[in-house]
């Protein structure tokens, strides 16, 4: 309870920067969504439209973030699978998995360039 204590402290003496952090959380999160979408509009894969992606990626990530696996390997994927499965209008055997997958492998791509910098600058502030 001490730390969410702090946080409220935080809210009250700087509600601004909480504004600030909403802000950056919500770009952060249409960013991965629009990744999501170019990389199902790129893959092609089952009969969805972009819309139904939309649906189904913002549930995989919660589904993704449950702590089941390593990493929430599998997770993810099974779930976004699933979700797609279910809200085809024609049922198809398609891989929607795969899609999810390659979001999270361009993810750790772009996580890659924060890595170098860890190794090589690492304790400097």
């Amino acid at each position: 309870t001490s730390q969410l204590q702090a946080v409220a402290d935080m809210a009250r003496r700087q509600p601004l920067a909480l504004l600030i952090a909403f802000g950056l959380s919500l770009v952060i999160q249409m960013m991965a969504l629009l990744g999501m979408l170019l990389i199902a509009d790129a893959v092609k894969v089952g009969s969805l439209n972009l819309t139904d992606y939309l649906l189904a990626s913002p549930l995989a990530f919660i589904a993704n973030a449950l702590p089941l696996t390593p990493n929430g390997l599998g997770v993810g994927e099974a779930a976004f699978d699933q979700i797609c499965h279910w809200i085809e209008s024609t049922p198809t055997n398609a891989a929607y998995s795969s899609i999810f997958f390659a979001y999270r492998a361009a993810a750790f791509v772009g996580c890659l360039g924060g890595l170098v910098s860890f190794i090589f600058y690492p304790n400097r502030r």
